[in-house]
């Protein structure tokens, strides 16, 4: 049996960034998908390492056109039994925050059994484009 996605988080992401050269480069949806690419296998590879990060379920889903409205990502995912939340939503923002292009907005929820649904659907309100599967883990059905 699958773990059930268990938390929810909300990561805000620069808009723009200046680089080394002086210029000033704006957020793209390229840009996005490689930082959620990132961050999950930093994020999973410390909680169950490198041989083995392909075990948690992992959704992430764009957001926000970087007018009306920031960038930012949707992340489903799953805390082990054996880890805190306090430690993991320590650990994620170290993770992240050491990424260029993420904002320090970062928000990290307990999900309540049976919402997972609901908030998939809300990570989808700007349709199926929204998903990023390069990004994503989705454990095979066993």
């Amino acid at each position: 049996m699958q773990p059930a996605l268990n938390v929810f988080i909300t990561v805000t992401l620069k808009q723009a960034r200046p680089a080394d050269d002086g210029r000033l480069y704006y957020m793209t949806s390229d840009l996005q998908r490689s930082t959620a690419f990132i961050l999950r296998d930093r994020v999973t590879a410390s909680l169950v390492g490198k041989k083995r990060k392909d075990t948690i379920p992992f959704l992430v889903f764009g957001e926000g056109d970087g007018i009306a409205k920031r960038h930012h990502l949707h992340i489903l995912t799953v805390i082990p039994p054996d880890v805190p939340f306090e430690d993991y939503s320590a650990m994620f923002r170290e993770k992240a925050l050491r990424l260029d292009w993420v904002y320090n907005e970062i928000d990290v929820r307990l999900i309540r059994p049976g919402t997972d649904r609901v908030l998939i659907k809300y990570s989808l309100k700007e349709g199926l484009d929204a998903f990023i599967p390069e990004a994503s883990f989705v454990p095979p059905i066993r």
